[in-house]
């Protein structure tokens, strides 16, 4: 099973959201893999800050761009986690893969 986190702040698009849910559906359907899409807000950390939304699956980190195609974005989740899969071997769907998605923190 891979799992999909989900990290955000309450000032954050939810253009990463919407990816993982729908590469998770696309992952389900296609290729029956079973996906845990979890959010985690990030509400304790509101000084701390980040470069912008990020995607991170395995060891690949994907940098979530606002103009960039949601389509394109989605298909990028998908293809990454296809290939931690591929890389990992069959234990990867037996054993939870997570997949980070950061958003950017606003210092107040």
């Amino acid at each position: 099973m891979l799992s999909l986190v989900v990290n955000e702040t309450p000032w954050d698009d939810v253009i990463a959201e919407r990816a993982a849910f729908s590469a998770a559906e696309i992952l389900r359907r296609e290729y029956s893999l079973m996906i845990l899409v979890e959010i985690n807000s990030d509400l304790a950390n509101l000084g701390s800050s980040r470069d912008g939304p990020s995607i991170v699956i395995g060891a690949r980190e994907i940098k979530v761009d606002q103009l960039k195609p949601y389509e394109s974005l989605v298909n990028e989740i998908v293809e990454a986690a296809l290939e931690n899969a591929a890389t990992n071997g069959i234990e990867s769907l037996r054993e939870p893969s997570t997949v980070y998605i950061q958003q950017p923190t606003i210092a107040a």
